[in-house]
């Protein structure tokens, strides 16, 4: 009788187990989907406060969901490591090597996202995204709210960014901050940026050519001159006295995958460059990046920041 109930208790547990860790297989492939199609992060400029809002719900959806999955692979653990203890102790040997498989898997599932974090926030290799500022061109007078997606990356903001930056913006690109009650030209943000790229494609340019380079490469990408001189303003002196310079302008998608930009206003354009460069003693051969050639019209958002690599 004492082993027949043994064996009652011990099928339960499998069961249980079984169940909780296909459910937590089930919720890490949708949260993969999900993550892979960039609705969460892909960066939208929404047409009306309702899609804003959407967003957010959405967004929020997808936090309980993530938290739920943690908790079932924490229960999915400990119900896994209770059933290989029962399965060996009724010496059945080939269901413990299962559950012991099934448990493995739970624990790295468990621990990537932890090791993640810890890597990403304290690692002292970290390297940052300088700089970038966003420029507004509306072409009447709007009331925005723009906000940033990842802003837990964040290490420096003007004007101070809480959450999102509402503003009034002029034609002229004057933007009104309605928290500091100033006026400002740009918005500037700068973050933590451990994004790796295909360093098998881009540029290497000689130190001395850095001016013509940028110059030339910044206008194609849809920078006007203004843009492109504040840009060279800062990176020159970073860039010049190097023999060469790597240099790698980001994928629209990999921007978007950084740090999310959400405008509650659609642009006509919107502009978003990040340039990763790294001084080089001698010259290496990569491949020649291809770029697309922007255009401006209408309503238009500009950005731009780069990384040392």
């Amino acid at each position: 009788m004492k082993n027949k109930n043994k064996n009652k208790k011990s099928k339960t547990f499998n069961i249980i187990g079984l169940v909780v860790f296909i459910c937590a297989i089930i919720l890490f492939i949708a949260l993969t989907i999900f993550e892979s199609s960039h609705v969460c992060e892909f960066n939208r400029a929404f047409p009306s406060r309702c899609d804003y809002q959407l967003l957010q719900l959405i967004v929020g959806i997808y936090n309980v969901v993530n938290f739920i999955y943690t908790i079932l692979l924490f229960i999915s653990i400990v119900l896994l490591i209770i059933c290989i203890v029962h399965n060996f102790k009724n010496k059945k040997i080939k269901y413990s090597i299962i559950y012991i498989i099934m448990c493995f898997i739970s624990i790295i599932l468990f621990i990537y996202p932890i090791y993640n974090k810890i890597y990403y926030g304290f690692n002292s290799q970290r390297t940052y995204n300088k700089k970038p500022i966003i420029y507004i061109y509306p072409e009447k007078e709007s009331n925005l709210t723009i906000k940033l997606g990842n802003d837990n990356l964040l290490t420096h903001t003007y004007p101070k960014y809480n959450s999102e930056w509402n503003v009034k913006v002029n034609t002229d690109g004057n933007i009104y901050d309605y928290k500091t009650n100033r006026n400002y030209y740009a918005l500037y943000w700068e973050g933590i940026d451990n994004s790796k790229i295909d360093m098998s494609e881009g540029f290497v340019i000689k130190g001395t050519d850095t001016t013509k380079f940028l110059e030339e490469k910044l206008e194609y990408l849809g920078l006007n001159e203004r843009e492109i001189e504040e840009f060279i303003i800062y990176w020159l002196p970073k860039m010049e006295n190097s023999k060469y310079n790597y240099i790698r302008f980001r994928t629209t998608d990999e921007i978007n995958k950084y740090m999310p930009l959400y405008v509650s206003e659609k642009p006509d354009t919107l502009i978003r460059i990040i340039m990763d460069f790294k001084p080089l003693n001698k010259k290496i051969k990569v491949k020649k990046q291809k770029l697309n050639k922007q255009e401006r019209n209408g309503f238009t958002i500009v950005e731009w920041g780069a990384r040392e690599l």
